[in-house]
C-alpha cells in the first residue's frame, strides 16, 4: 500500500513495517543472550507481520536472480 500522490508507504504500512523490524531486532538480542526459543518467537512474529504487509505473501522473488 502506498500513498498514490507521493508513492511512499502509507502510515499504517510504515508503522507495521517498523514494528516487524523491531521484533526482529529483539530476536537478535535474545539470540545474543543465548535464548534461542524466545528469539525464534520474535523472528516468527516479525516474519508473519511482513507476510501480512505484502500482497504476494510467501512467494519468492526470483526475477533476474542470475543477473
Amino acid at each position: 500500500m502506498t500513498n498514490s500522490d507521493t508513492g511512499s508507504p502509507d502510515k499504517k504500512e510504515a508503522k507495521t513495517n517498523g514494528i516487524a523490524s523491531t521484533l526482529h531486532e529483539i530476536g537478535n538480542v535474545y539470540q545474543g543472550l543465548g535464548k534461542s526459543s524466545l528469539a525464534l518467537e520474535k523472528y516468527e512474529a516479525s516474519l508473519q507481520m511482513k507476510y501480512d504487509l505484502h500482497p504476494d505473501k510467501k512467494e519468492a522473488k526470483t526475477n533476474d536472480i542470475a543477473t
